[in-house]
């Protein structure tokens, strides 16, 4: 009896796995990058002298970028555990069947 191994991953799976990733990353840094923006804003209260105020829009304006980063990473990697799951299910079945043929024969 030999041993084979089938928990290899596809490429499509890596690469979509590398792209959520990346794209997770980027959601974070919009998120601080609108949060740093967006947060302190001049009232329109004085002319002649700048004068900031917080800005409570611009939290939810952060979040959203990061959320439906999260979210999209969260499906991505859900679809390539699908891929791997039904890459090992393909390999499992053909070697199953090779198997069975063999003892068929015999």
């Amino acid at each position: 009896m030999t041993t084979k191994n089938i928990t290899e991953t596809k490429s499509s799976a890596k690469w979509l796995r590398i792209i959520a990733n990346i794209g997770l990353i980027l959601g974070v840094v919009v998120g601080i990058v609108i949060l740093s923006k967006t947060a302190m804003i001049d009232s329109g209260e004085y002319t002649y002298k700048e004068d900031k105020v917080f800005n409570p829009m611009s939290i939810l304006y952060a979040i959203a970028p990061v959320f439906s980063a999260l979210v999209l990473w969260a499906f991505a990697h859900a679809l390539a555990d699908i891929v791997d799951n039904t890459s090992i299910t393909n390999k499992l079945i053909s070697y199953l069947n090779r198997i069975s043929a063999q003892h068929n024969k015999e």
